[in-house]
């Protein structure tokens, strides 16, 4: 089959999209699909993936699927808003379901409509796109399973909590820092150095900030943490959810979409003093390794969506 995979920026530039679509495109490849990325910005071709930004390859060529990741972005809306021009089915992966102006005219123009949530889920069938919706899931590689190695880091690997993600308003790194009160050291990363969102923590012993940009790098650490923490407003998913579990990490979360999914498998907060007790308390849940193994790998999101046009 011939996928085209589309989004705002791939892979080698950092961020949950663009490893994620990395995933599926190189995926896809394994299996012995032809596969494209259209996508913004990009440093050409990778691993063997076609990478372009000429969004008329979509009219020029024929594809059995082209899967959109997400709306609200410049690459991704304009193949949404043109999709009847296309002459190819489209997959829209909803990603955020929220009431905004592109989000509409990208189900109604789309083929198929991924959902991977319960919140996606409702979302669809509120506004009645639910016909063609189809279920694909979330998913991390089994690469990312950190490394095992020596602890040279020195007091970095004493008992610690961590948050990660880019530093950005809704991953909630300045409410975090403010509201953690317990007598625990906490660790903030981030590939993004938005000096806005990032939090002064120079009056906090405690308190660390760590600027990551190698995703290994950010494995080892949930791997060494004792809880990861994940404070966001929202999430499509929460995919350092699935990391978490996958590196044996325990993790509180505020309740994003994935949470739900991982119902009882970790701590779901609604309120900072409620993750302090839980931090006191110190009794951490740990997550099923088994369950993301067997319903969030990567080649489950990429039969998910083979099965769909097949």
């Amino acid at each position: 089959m011939k996928i085209c995979y589309v989004a705002h920026r791939y892979y080698p530039f950092p961020g949950g999209t663009e490893y994620y679509v990395q995933n599926l495109a190189e995926e896809t490849l394994s299996q012995g699909h032809d596969v494209t990325v259209l996508a913004a910005q990009h440093k050409g071709n990778q691993n063997g993936v076609k990478v372009t930004d000429d969004v008329q390859t979509l009219i020029r060529e024929k594809f059995d699927l082209v899967v959109v990741h997400g709306s609200g972005v410049g690459m991704q809306d304009t193949v949404l808003l043109n999709a009847r021009q296309i002459p190819s089915p489209i997959m829209f992966m909803i990603i955020r379901p929220e009431e905004s102006k592109q989000i509409f005219p990208a189900m109604e123009n789309s083929d198929f409509v991924a959902c991977s949530t319960p919140t996606d889920w409702r979302f669809v069938q509120k506004y009645r796109q639910d016909h063609k919706s189809v279920q694909v899931n979330h998913s991390i590689s089994i690469k990312d399973v950190a490394e095992q190695t020596n602890k040279s880091m020195g007091s970095l690997f004493e008992p610690y909590a961590i948050s990660v993600g880019g530093f950005w308003s809704h991953k909630g790194h300045k409410e975090l820092s403010k509201g953690w009160t317990v007598d625990k050291r906490l660790f903030m990363t981030g590939y993004n150095n938005d000096q806005n969102w990032v939090p002064d923590v120079s009056n906090q012993p405690n308190q660390h900030l760590l600027f990551l940009d190698n995703k290994e790098d950010v494995l080892r650490h949930i791997r060494d943490a004792e809880l990861l923490v994940l404070n966001s407003q929202y999430e499509g998913f929460g995919l350092v959810l699935l990391e978490a579990i996958l590196n044996d990490t325990p993790w509180a979360s505020t309740p994003v979409a994935g949470a739900e999914v991982l119902e009882n498998q970790g701590f779901v907060y609604n309120s900072l003093p409620e993750l302090m007790e839980y931090v006191k308390k110190g009794e951490y849940i740990k997550g099923d390794k088994q369950f993301v193994i067997d319903n969030h790998l990567t080649d489950t999101t990429v039969r998910q969506i083979l099965d769909a046009v097949k």
